[in-house]
């Protein structure tokens, strides 16, 4: 983790994006207080995804073994209509 100030980044962003893809995370803090504002991290990490881009199988709980679920790609469903009593 390397942490940086406002100045900074705006001097290094190309560098700073670079060293964020390759898995670092960078935070960024206010130089006159030493406040954290703000934190940049990988893309994959914000999304919860694993290295690969596989998707995780999601597991029913006490339901394993018991019951499956599958969602059709056609599948299409508002909020009016999730709402709707």
């Amino acid at each position: 983790m390397k942490i940086v100030s406002y100045t900074e980044v705006v001097e290094q962003i190309t560098q700073i994006l670079e060293m964020v893809q390759n898995g670092e995370e960078v935070i960024i803090i206010n130089i006159e207080t030493q406040e954290t504002v703000a934190a940049i991290i990988p893309y994959r990490k914000y999304r919860g995804e694993k290295k690969s881009r596989k998707r995780k199988k999601r597991t029913l709980g006490i339901l394993k073994g018991k019951a499956s679920f599958r969602i059709l790609k056609d599948f299409k469903l508002n909020d009016e209509d999730f709402f709707k009593t």
